[in-house]
């Protein structure tokens, strides 16, 4: 009954992750259905501008579940050597699934760019940090554990403006450059800057394991006062001397970079809010907190499946830059319903595999 009561205190990280999906299906939704001239309409800009937070939110949550999980492999006896390996074992797995999806999209697309089955996107930047967050665990103490994380968090951030603009992966081969800069053909999701939120979530993860069987609701809103604290902080930052060689602030700045991270504290803290409020909130919102629960549990099934049939054109080619604002936001309830309903389906799947065995 207590390990019961101990995962229940946090389910809003799955909350969090549902969130990060709703706002990924919005912005993959408009992009490949909205018709072109729309594409210049504030709604569009809108969209994509909240767009730039799923890819950050999920690298900042992996960071903060991987803390937890591993701080729980820890209390169960766990060494850091084993955890490491179990880590690095995961995130190769992570690669080989992002090539597979690439695959399977380019066989499923009417336009195959074979290019594409290479592209550097999220999961692949997912897989990179995930490799990149392994070491952490030789640290003997959370708390070397939080300054180490937040220190490279801080050097990705940093460092970003010098590999994009810098001309420090001149000579690299394309395809291995894609990994460490956007200015390269055929990425979107670099570890420059993004592991920075994967490590910054790391620490928040450490920091909400130390509170978790006590002080849990004191130590989130620390994090809120932290998180809301560094959007002003940016602001002002930004107003100071570029570093770095060029200056491109929705790319390349540090203090963009340090912007979305409080985003995404606050974000977090509004999640544990919600999943606080429904035992004693109306049971209407029960099923609200449960779907987004079960979407958060299977981010990665529906990323996959989703993306093939919204940029997969095979799949609705009709739906393809021709719809209109309000029947492209019908499409995307149903997406969205759709989705959650093969969330489950594959749940019960899963579930009968294991009892099966």
């Amino acid at each position: 009954m207590a390990e019961e009561r101990n995962r229940s205190r946090l389910a809003f990280v799955d909350v969090a992750r549902g969130l990060a999906v709703v706002l990924m299906l919005q912005t993959h939704a408009y992009d490949a259905w909205l018709r072109p001239e729309l594409r210049q309409s504030e709604f569009f800009r809108w969209s994509q501008l909240i767009g730039g937070l799923p890819g950050a939110f999920f690298l900042f949550l992996m960071g903060v579940s991987m803390a937890l999980g591993n701080d729980a492999s820890r209390d169960r006896g766990a060494v850091g050597t084993a955890i490491i390996k179990r880590t690095l074992v995961r995130a190769a797995l992570l690669l080989v699934v992002a090539f597979l999806f690439r695959l399977a999209l380019f066989l499923a697309s009417d336009r195959p760019d074979v290019n594409a089955i290479f592209r550097v996107d999220i999961l692949n930047c997912l897989a990179a940090s995930l490799a990149l967050l392994a070491p952490l665990d030789l640290l003997p103490n959370r708390s070397s554990r939080v300054f180490l994380a937040s220190g490279v968090g801080i050097w990705f951030a940093m460092a970003t403006p010098f590999v994009w603009d810098g001309g420090l992966v001149t000579g690299l081969p394309e395809r291995l450059a894609g990994y460490l800069t956007g200015r390269v053909p055929n990425t979107t999701f670099p570890i420059f800057p993004w592991s920075a939120y994967a490590f910054a979530g790391h620490a928040t993860g450490s920091l909400i394991g130390a509170a978790r069987h006590q002080g849990l609701e004191r130590m989130m809103n620390v994090l809120l006062s932290a998180g809301g604290a560094m959007i002003p902080a940016s602001l002002m930052l930004d107003r100071l001397e570029t570093i770095g060689p060029k200056y491109d602030y929705w790319w390349t700045s540090p203090n963009f970079v340090l912007i979305k991270i409080g985003v995404l504290i606050v974000l977090v803290w509004l999640c544990f809010r919600f999943d606080r409020l429904v035992p004693r909130a109306d049971r209407r919102l029960q099923p609200v907190s449960g779907a987004m629960v079960q979407m958060g549990r299977t981010s990665l099934f529906i990323y996959c499946v989703h993306v093939d049939l919204v940029y997969g054109s095979k799949a609705f080619p009709r739906l393809w830059r021709s719809c209109e604002i309000g029947e492209a936001s019908r499409n995307l309830v149903l997406l969205t319903l759709g989705m959650l309903a093969l969330s489950y389906g594959w749940s019960w799947l899963k579930t009968r595999a294991r009892v099966g065995r």
